[in-house]
């Protein structure tokens, strides 16, 4: 199963930053490899917004859809994305902002683990897949840049 942890300083607010992951109808627009993303139902309980959604993601020449639940708490910055149904064995993501007034900045603590069913998909993924986290959470930050500056 692969893994990859990272931390990063944005000048942004966990508020926005929050809310810049949760518009995932515009992923395609600036997501590396997003092709195409739908959102297939969204419902809220106990103050906690939920959504499926089903992305299509284009890789050298893998083209996969993989189906999955977003939780998001708003009040804890946090969005969690777990896996129903696609290329994978396993997949868990989980965003985190806090608010640090004292510096006026956020921090983004970002956590993903994955493990695809076809093993050539996952021996392609392997050698790029720290770069390729990396290149989307940078996306992030220059999404938030270009909507909130």
């Amino acid at each position: 199963m692969k893994r990859h942890h990272e931390e990063r300083t944005v000048r942004f607010a966990a508020d926005q930053m929050f809310d810049l992951i949760c518009d995932v109808e515009q992923y395609p627009s600036f997501i590396p490899w997003c092709e195409k993303l739908t959102v297939t139902r969204r419902w809220e309980e106990g103050g906690i917004a939920y959504m499926d959604a089903s992305m299509t993601a284009s890789f050298k020449v893998y083209r996969e859809t993989v189906h999955t639940r977003v939780t998001m708490e708003r009040a804890h910055h946090k969005v969690t994305v777990d896996y129903l149904d696609g290329p994978f064995k396993h997949l868990h993501n989980v965003w985190t902002f806090t608010d640090r007034p004292e510096r006026g900045d956020c921090l983004i603590d970002f956590y993903i683990e994955f493990e695809f069913r076809n093993r050539g998909l996952q021996l392609a993924i392997r050698p790029v897949f720290n770069e390729a986290v990396r290149r989307m959470v940078r996306a992030f930050e220059k999404r938030a840049s270009e909507v909130y500056d």
